[in-house]
């Protein structure tokens, strides 16, 4: 993990919430932390870089005239690292998103599914969906970690007819 801390505090938020119990729906509530690490990672790289859209009407962008039917660029990237919108704004800080700090970020600077009457109609289930995984496969993989050896120059290998089983006995098979 590029930060390990993040990954240590997802896996414990994980033993707290799941403990020895298969997950349940009612889950996504108590992981905070894991939720605001996917809120950071998606400010910081949205998976909409930009937005086009279309004028329906003359308007004013700042001082700039905008015509009816001209093609409009929204880059979602570039207000998501916005200097002037973000305390340090290429750090990687997921506590930007505490329940306390998010309710101050305005709607239109946090948009990484759109914004608007075309907003993804699958951001509440994606967004559950990717928290869910990402606590969950941190949890599972917390006893097995082939990365970490303290013998210099370990080596080891994976097989693709294995498959990871978690303690309450969740498969993802491999191969």
């Amino acid at each position: 993990s590029k930060f390990p801390e993040a990954a240590e505090r997802i896996r414990r938020e994980g033993e707290e919430v799941y403990g020895d119990r298969e997950p349940t729906g009612a889950d996504y509530s108590a992981l905070a932390y894991t939720r605001a690490v996917v809120q950071e990672t998606m400010r910081l790289y949205p998976p909409v870089p930009l937005m086009t859209r279309q004028a329906v009407a003359d308007a004013k962008l700042g001082d700039h005239p905008v015509r009816a039917g001209t093609s409009v660029v929204v880059p979602i990237y570039a207000i998501h690292r916005h200097a002037r919108r973000w305390q340090d704004p290429d750090a990687f800080d997921p506590m930007r998103f505490a329940p306390e700090r998010e309710a101050r970020i305005p709607r239109y600077q946090y948009m990484p599914f759109g914004a608007g009457p075309r907003i993804c109609i699958g951001q509440a289930f994606a967004m559950i969906e990717a928290t869910t995984m990402r606590g969950l496969s941190l949890w599972m993989c917390s006893q097995v970690n082939p990365m970490r050896s303290s013998a210099p120059g370990a080596k080891f290998s994976t097989s693709t007819s294995q498959d990871l089983t978690s303690r309450s006995s969740i498969s993802l098979p491999f191969g």
